[in-house]
């Protein structure tokens, strides 16, 4: 098999969400602790507009910016599409990657071509999600996947100002 490709990542913490419905207040612990800022899903929250069952985009955007009192420009995207995932990766800034119903960081893409006829894309993914005992915060996992084997609904780009 002849595989010619790219692969790019940018280094990221994995943290598990603490609640079943606190998947965006994870993903955005881990984006801000790439930027330097260290707060807890407690503190990230109620800056997110959390409400049972999660956080909206704009919630998510307004907490991104007003956690770092403005010094990160967040902006939600609906279109998302695969070369504005590698665009983002490819300038060093991971990015909140939406599919129906949860949220997850994307920190790097793979894109590979099998004798020059298939290409493959992969994202890779810090998934806050991975509950294994009942009544414990969810442990989270890390995994390349595959571009079309998923509904992407929605990105975040986070970035300084």
């Amino acid at each position: 098999m002849c595989a010619l490709g790219t692969r790019r990542t940018v280094s990221l913490t994995l943290h598990g969400q603490e609640t079943n419905d606190y998947c965006a207040v994870a993903t955005g612990q881990m984006i801000l602790e790439f930027w330097g800022y260290s707060y807890t899903q407690a503190e990230i929250a109620p800056a997110m507009g959390y409400h049972p069952g999660g956080c909206s985009q704009d919630g998510q955007v307004a907490g991104y910016e007003s956690l770092t009192r403005n010094a990160l420009d967040a902006t939600a995207d609906g279109t998302a599409a695969w070369s504005e995932a590698v665009a983002e990766i490819n300038a060093g800034r991971p990015l909140k990657s939406g599919i129906p119903r949860h949220a997850r960081a994307c920190a790097g893409y793979h894109r590979y071509s099998l004798f020059g006829i298939f290409t493959i894309q992969n994202l890779y993914i810090y998934d806050p999600w991975g509950q294994t005992i009942p009544g414990l915060p969810h442990e989270g996992a890390i995994y390349w996947e595959r571009w079309e084997s998923i509904t992407h609904t929605n990105w975040i780009y986070v970035h300084r100002r």
